[in-house]
């Protein structure tokens, strides 16, 4: 049979295609995002003046402006070139600072960022009462009260500190009351005594008050100067009042005779009554408490030999 003969091999040319590739060389899709801008002060309440620093990612022309009160200002119709950091410092209010910014290279303006900072300088109220002053080494524990109209807001929290012979205010170390509720610890010989410390005082009410006990192991004989501080750890500022508590042993009482009296049967008996002088938990009994003796045979005066503890 003639004819061309069919043996199934593919005979067609090809072309070898290679795609050359090294380790040190890919090929990357980037994607360029607008540059932007960022401040250093968080929003929110503060205690103390400061400054708004505003950084942007790359070479830029900023331009601000401020307000006082809740509303914001535009300032792309009223902009202030920013040079500088921007103070919050013209007295309590609310401050409201606006700004945009310019990028030179990649001719992009930037949304307007609105900030709102609010500044109150004023420390918390703060009311302690302290009954006494003098306190026998033998005193049952006393109660002194605090009272606030703080009472009831977040992040304030109440402590009562011990600073012994140590004396915080203008006449001794002159300390703020920052720097009482911070740097008590650095005092030595003696060491201070915290009564109490980081009492959250936000679950009370305004018409509550603070009864703190303060028993004889947190006192020492002679000066006891008790800081109570009222602090709001969220503008930083404190409120402290400071008493002197002295520990002394003295006269609990003075003896006041009735005055002259009959002898019967060689004896003048002489009656009189003990006034408490000490400070005590319950109110002093000043009923007679005993009797003074004059022996006429012997002119022996007995008064005043009896110490009574009532």
């Amino acid at each position: 049979m003639n004819g061309d003969s069919i043996t199934g091999e593919d005979t067609s040319d090809f072309t070898d295609v290679s795609i050359n590739s090294t380790s040190t060389e890919k090929i990357n899709e980037s994607i360029n995002s607008n540059p932007t801008c960022s401040y250093d002060k968080l929003e929110g309440v503060y205690g103390t003046p400061f400054s708004v620093t505003i950084t942007c990612s790359e070479a830029a022309t900023i331009r601000y402006c401020t307000n006082f009160g809740a509303a914001h200002c535009d300032p792309l119709a009223s902009p202030i070139l920013y040079t500088v950091p921007i103070p919050v410092n013209s007295g309590d209010n609310t401050y409201g600072i606006s700004f945009y910014a310019e990028f030179d290279d990649a001719a992009f303006i930037s949304p307007v960022t609105d900030l709102t900072y609010i500044l109150n300088t004023i420390p918390p109220a703060l009311i302690v009462s302290f009954p006494k002053i003098n306190i026998q080494t033998s005193q049952l524990p006393f109660t002194n009260n605090t009272q606030s109209t703080d009472f009831g807001l977040s992040n304030h929290y109440y402590h009562q500190i011990n600073f012994k012979e140590h004396d915080p205010t203008a006449s001794g170390l002159n300390w703020s009351c920052s720097d009482m509720l911070n740097n008590h610890g650095t005092l030595t010989t003696p060491s201070v005594e915290v009564i109490q410390s980081d009492y959250d005082v936000s679950g009370l009410l305004i018409t509550d008050q603070i009864d703190q006990s303060v028993d004889m192991p947190k006192l020492v004989p002679g000066d006891n100067y008790i800081v109570t501080i009222l602090e709001d750890r969220a503008r930083n500022l404190s409120s402290c009042q400071t008493q002197n508590i002295q520990i002394a042993d003295f006269f609990i009482s003075q003896f006041t005779a009735t005055g002259s009296t009959p002898t019967v049967s060689g004896i003048r008996t002489t009656s009189g009554g003990f006034v408490g002088l000490g400070h005590f938990q319950a109110v002093p009994n000043n009923s007679d408490k005993g009797s003074s003796e004059n022996t006429q045979s012997t002119r022996v005066n007995k008064k005043n030999i009896f110490n009574i503890i009532h």
